[in-house]
């Protein structure tokens, strides 16, 4: 019988993948996230992870009243990855790309 439960990705609780074909893209990508003071309290990183489905990992950030900024380290398929930094882009967060993180 097959199991009916969503599969992990990372050993992180509550973190699935959609398909297996998806996990076994997954990738790693460093980002550095500025957000201008109209967007500061808006959640725009739990709204990545929940409409994208990727994990995000805050490596370091700070908020003030007129600018945030934030070193995350993004993991999804390269898609979804791309899907949720052209859309943090249109809201207008000023997103740069690091560089993907290689695991040995």
């Amino acid at each position: 019988m097959m199991s009916t439960e969503p599969k992990s990705i990372s050993g992180i609780p509550g973190a699935v993948a959609s398909s297996a074909n998806e996990s076994d893209q997954s990738r790693i990508v460093r980002l550095h996230l500025t957000f201008p003071e109209s967007l500061i309290k808006e959640p725009i990183v739990s709204k990545a992870v929940l409409d994208f489905g990727v994990l995000v990992n805050v490596r370091r950030a700070n908020i003030d009243e007129n600018v945030g900024w934030m070193l995350c380290e993004v993991q999804g398929s390269v898609e979804k990855i791309d899907e949720a930094i052209e859309w943090m882009a249109g809201l207008g967060v000023e997103v740069d790309r690091l560089g993907d993180v290689v695991e040995s």
